[in-house]
């Protein structure tokens, strides 16, 4: 069975720079991924994915959000059941 986990933003209005961190490690880890999901759309859009496994530290991540529209951004994490 596979598991997720998701984290949403509050509102925003882009373009924004979204800096984040994240801790990969162990067996089963699965994919990363940030999503965009503008407020006047029904469709999310990915804007970034990090998978596999990354080692004992935490990294940092940044992504550009262009879209100047009202918007949310989200991470979603996928993790394979053992």
């Amino acid at each position: 069975m596979n598991e997720s986990a998701q984290l949403l933003s509050p509102l925003i209005r882009g373009p924004k720079c979204l800096g984040f961190y994240y801790y990969v490690y162990g067996g089963g880890i699965g994919n990363l991924d940030v999503f965009l999901w503008p407020r006047e759309e029904q469709n999310n859009y990915l804007i970034w994915r990090g998978s596999g496994e990354h080692g004992d530290v935490w990294l940092r991540g940044s992504v550009d959000v262009g879209y100047t529209g009202e918007s949310q951004v989200g991470r979603e994490e996928f993790v394979r059941a053992l």
